[in-house]
């Protein structure tokens, strides 16, 4: 029998310069020997959804992270790691983490909106192994990046007992604006 479960997701899209250099980090992590791990697509997951996105919700968020992030661009620090999809998952789920920090409160307005992802990751591989460490990874260099989206993410675990297996799907993308509202 093949469980499926379906989640769905708000993710931050980083400008596809940012997403060429994770994919060139990911091929070093694969080349050094990293096994036992699954690929993710080069998004930030922002908040889990109970329901998808309308484009206008997506383009007042992408208003807000752009206020959010002001004229300052968005950078990577330290590889981190966050529990992916839900709580009950045993993934972890690796990547840098970005200086963006989503006040409390932001997103009260969307009642479409779960809960909130922290700390924000770029997601770069799905790890099932509970006692692997971070500090066993090569650290990437800083990623400043000012162009990225939102979209919704719609992403599916399978698993047949014994394979698993992942599928996901990125909505339309919503660019940030270029400058913050005066």
């Amino acid at each position: 029998m093949n469980k499926s479960v379906k989640y769905k997701f708000l993710v931050l899209v980083p400008h596809k310069d940012v997403r060429a250099e994770l994919n060139n980090y990911w091929k070093k992590l694969t080349k050094n020997g990293l096994i036992g791990v699954y690929h993710f697509p080069l998004v930030v997951p922002l908040a889990s959804l109970f329901k998808s996105l309308t484009e206008k919700e997506l383009k007042q968020i992408a208003f807000l992270l752009r206020q959010i992030a002001g004229k300052s661009k968005i950078n990577s620090t330290d590889t981190s790691a966050i529990t992916f999809p839900a709580e009950e998952n045993k993934l972890s789920l690796f990547g840098p983490r970005l200086d963006l920090e989503l006040p409390a409160g932001i997103f009260d307005d969307c009642s479409k909106i779960q809960t909130l992802c922290s700390p924000l990751v770029i997601g770069t591989f799905l790890n099932p192994d509970s006692s692997f460490r971070v500090s066993l990874l090569p650290q990437l260099e800083k990623l400043p990046f000012r162009a990225a989206a939102v979209a919704n993410m719609y992403w599916q675990a399978f698993n047949d007992g014994e394979n698993t297996a992942f599928n996901w799907k990125i909505g339309k993308l919503s660019w940030l604006p270029k400058k913050p509202a005066v």
